[in-house]
């Protein structure tokens, strides 16, 4: 692959609209919150991305010295790809919560959390039966409405 195909090629890539491998993601469009472990997903599935953007990408060496000071930039540009992707990899798997806890500290967290998730889960229960009797209630209402309304 020549110099400039690869220049056209990176200037693509970091603008999101390369051709072949696609790096702007749709969801960056909405605004959808992900938890943690999906953020380190979608890391590293970009991190990957950009190995494999920067594999493809690399130009074959050629004895051509006019163009090995593009080669050597393009190189230098994906492996500062590489490496931002890597580094945003590390950032979230430090904020990890409980990669400071032992294991037993964890397992009591987990025993919490789910403590706690059957709490709310029976409030969701409650709540959505007393949104039923209301619902109940208000048919019953639109339905004496209605008859009374058909009978005049």
């Amino acid at each position: 692959m020549a110099a400039d195909g690869v220049k056209e090629e990176l200037a693509a890539m970091q603008l999101g609209v390369s051709e072949d491998v696609d790096m702007a993601d749709a969801a960056d469009a909405g605004v959808v919150t992900l938890d943690k472990v999906s953020l380190l997903q979608e890391s590293v599935d970009k991190m990957a991305l950009s190995m494999f953007n920067a594999l493809r990408l690399l130009p074959a060496a050629t004895g051509d010295d006019a163009k090995t000071q593009e080669t050597k930039d393009a190189v230098t540009t994906l492996a500062n790809d590489v490496l931002k992707m890597v580094q945003e990899t590390d950032a979230l798997i430090d904020d990890l919560p409980g990669l400071d806890k032992t294991e037993t500290e964890q397992m009591e967290e987990l025993r919490r959390l789910q403590i706690q998730s059957e709490e709310e889960a029976q409030t969701l229960r409650q709540v959505a039966e007393e949104a039923e009797r209301w619902m109940d209630r208000a048919r019953d209402s639109l339905r004496v409405i209605s008859e009374t309304r058909l009978r005049r």
